[in-house]
C-alpha cells in the first residue's frame, strides 16, 4: 500500500507504540545514541545526516503494564539525526522493547542520535491537529508502521515550536537558504555561476559576521566530530558560527596573514571585517577522527586573503598556507588533528 503512495522526503517520523517499546524507561537513562526499527521497504531511502521525530501513538498499556505511570499522550517527543544506512537487525536487541516476539531479525534497524529530548513537554498531536500549516496526514493520523516520511515543512513547523539547539537552527536556516537558490525561477537546479559550496560558504560568513560573541575561554582540546547534513545532492558538515567567531574575537579581527591588512570597518560589527576560514578544509573532516570545525582550525583573514586561498594558484598561496601551519600545528594537535604540511597543501591544489 505505502510503497505506491509515499515518496521520500529526507526527513522522518519514527512511530513509537509505548506497548511494544517502554519509551519511558528509555528517556528515564542517558542515551544519546541507539538504533530504530523501519519499515523494510524504505531502505534505500536512509541517508546520514537526515533528520526526523520520534512521534508516540495511541498509548495502549494497561495499568499492569503501566506500573504504576501515566499513559502518554499522542506526541512529537524528540528530535533525532539519521548516522548511516539501514542494516538488518540480525541477533542486536534493545532492552525496552516489552516483548521479543515484537523483534524481527530480518527487519532493518538505523542508527539514530537524539539531538533533542521533549519528553517532559512533548507537541501534542491533538495541538497539530488545530495547525493549518500542517498538512501531514501521518503526522497527524498516524501510520501502521515503524517510519514513513515527514513533509519538510512540517519538521520546520516543529522546530519552530520548541527551543531548538543552534546546531539545528543553522541546520534548518541553511536548508531553506539553499531551497529558496536551488528552486529559483521554478528550477530544480542553480544558476550557472554558483555553486552550492559558494551558497553555504556566504550563509556562514553573512551569520558570523552578525553573531556576537559572549565570553568564552578558548580551549584547545579534541572534540566529537559531527555526522554530516545532506543538504541538495550532497552531504555537508556542520560548521559552527559560535566557534568562527570565537576564533576572530581570539584574533583581534586582524587578517593573521598580515595584519597590516586592514579594508573597511563592518557596519555590523564596527571591527576591521574579516572572514573565517578553516585551514584544514571542511570536506575532509571524515579522514581525521575528531571535529576540525575548532577554534584552532579556523584562521581569521582578511576578504582578499581568504578569496586567496579558496582560488589562487597552489604557487601564489603555498608560502602562505605554509605560515599559517606553523602558526597553527601545535593547537591543531592538541585538538587530536594531526596532519603533515605537505598533506595540508595537497588539499588547496
Amino acid at each position: 500500500m505505502g510503497e505506491n503512495i509515499i515518496k521520500p522526503t529526507g526527513y522522518w517520523s519514527f512511530i513509537c507504540q509505548p506497548k511494544k517499546w517502554d519509551i519511558d524507561k528509555f528517556f528515564e537513562e542517558d542515551i544519546t545514541r541507539d538504533t530504530y526499527q523501519i519499515d523494510n521497504w524504505q531502505k534505500e531511502w536512509f541517508e546520514a545526516g537526515q533528520l526526523g521525530i520520534i512521534r508516540v501513538s495511541k498509548d495502549k498499556r494497561t495499568k499492569v503494564e503501566l506500573e504504576g505511570r501515566k499513559k502518554l499522550d499522542s506526541g512529537v517527543y524528540a528530535i533525532v539525526r539519521i548516522l548511516g544506512k539501514p542494516y538488518r537487525r540480525g541477533d542486536s536487541k534493545s532492552k525496552f522493547w516489552t516483548d521479543d516476539s515484537y523483534i524481527d531479525p530480518d527487519r532493518y534497524i538505523v542508527d539514530i542520535e537524539y539531538l533533542k529530548k521533549i519528553n517532559t513537554e512533548p507537541i501534542l498531536i491533538d495541538n497539530l491537529k488545530m495547525d493549518i500549516k500542517i498538512k501531514d496526514k501521518y503526522l497527524i493520523n498516524g501510520w501502521q508502521g515503524s517510519s514513513v516520511p515527514l513533509t519538510k515543512e512540517s519538521f520546520r513547523e516543529i522546530l519552530i515550536r520548541i527551543e531548538a539547539t543552534d546546531f539545528l537552527l543553522e541546520s534548518i536556516n541553511t536548508i531553506k537558504s539553499i531551497n529558496g537558490i536551488l528552486n529559483v525561477n521554478g528550477r530544480n537546479g542553480l544558476e550557472d555561476e554558483t555553486t552550492l559550496e559558494e551558497i553555504l560558504e556566504t550563509d556562514f560568513q553573512n551569520k558570523t559576521e552578525k553573531y556576537f560573541a559572549e565570553d568564552y575561554e578558548i580551549r584547545d582540546e579534541k572534540k566529537q566530530k559531527e555526522v554530516p547534513l545532506v543538504l541538495g545532492r550532497g552531504t555537508y558538515f556542520p560548521r559552527s558560527i559560535k566557534v568562527a567567531k570565537r576564533a576572530i574575537v581570539d584574533a583581534n579581527y586582524l587578517c593573521e596573514l598580515d595584519s597590516n591588512h586592514k579594508d573597511f570597518l563592518s557596519k555590523t560589527s564596527c571591527q576591521n571585517y574579516v572572514e573565517a576560514h578553516h585551514l584544514i578544509p571542511m570536506e575532509f573532516q571524515n579522514e581525521f577522527d575528531y571535529s576540525i570545525d575548532v577554534e584552532a582550525n579556523i584562521i581569521s583573514l582578511c576578504a582578499v586573503c581568504h578569496k586567496l586561498l579558496h582560488h589562487a594558484n597552489l604557487n601564489d598561496k603555498k608560502d602562505k598556507i605554509t605560515k599559517l601551519y606553523y602558526i597553527r600545528e601545535k593547537r591543531l594537535r592538541e585538538c587530536g588533528l594531526k596532519i603533515e604540511l605537505d598533506k595540508l597543501i595537497n588539499y588547496y591544489k
